[in-house]
Order: structure tokens, then C-alpha cells, then sequence
């Protein structure tokens, strides 16, 4: 499996609707801020402005998680291996932690 060559066009479109995203966040904010009385509105606002910092920081592990896979898919491994034993292992599940049968 080859890395595909980064398009200069890809990027701009991913970094041009992460800003839409986020100024529509904003404008998400202000429209809850208005539906709500006036003492209340502040709150409401930085709910929305939370949830935004929650789903960035909930979404970093992925990323990681998945470029590690990424990885080791191009290098041939198909499941997680645990280190200390070189056995797969299951992730997840009401088996979690049980070693996997080759």
C-alpha cells in the first residue's frame, strides 16, 4: 500500500469548512443565547462553546488511534498486538482483555 500524495485542493476544502464549522458554532450559540431569557443567555452560549471544546478533545484520541492503525496496516499487521507477548488481543466487549485464538 502506497501514501497517497497530499492534495493542495483537499486541504483547502478541509480547512475552509472546519472554519465554517466553527463560525457556525458561533452563530449556533448566539441563536440558543436569543431563545432564552436574558440572565440566561450567557450560559447558554458557553454551553454550545463547550460542547464544541468536548467533541475536539473527544475526537484527538480517534485521530491518533487511527493513524496508529493506519500504520500497521501498511506494515502488515492486521489486529492490535500486545507488545509484552506478541499475541492479538480483543478490544471492547463483555470479553475485554481475553487473548484472541491465531
Amino acid at each position: 500500500m502506497t501514501q497517497a500524495a497530499v492534495s493542495a485542493g483537499d486541504t483547502a476544502w478541509v480547512l475552509t469548512s472546519s472554519a465554517l464549522v466553527l463560525l457556525m458554532t458561533v452563530g449556533l450559540a448566539f441563536f440558543y443565547g436569543g431563545l432564552v431569557r436574558p440572565k440566561n443567555a450567557l450560559n447558554t452560549m458557553m454551553m454550545s462553546v463547550v460542547a464544541l471544546g468536548v467533541v475536539g478533545v473527544q475526537w484527538t484520541p480517534g485521530r491518533i488511534f487511527d493513524r496508529v492503525r493506519a500504520r500497521q496496516r501498511m506494515a502488515g499487521q492486521s489486529r492490535m498486538v500486545r507488545p509484552e507477548r506478541g499475541r492479538p488481543v480483543v478490544h471492547g466487549g463483555a470479553g475485554a482483555g481475553r487473548l484472541m485464538r491465531p
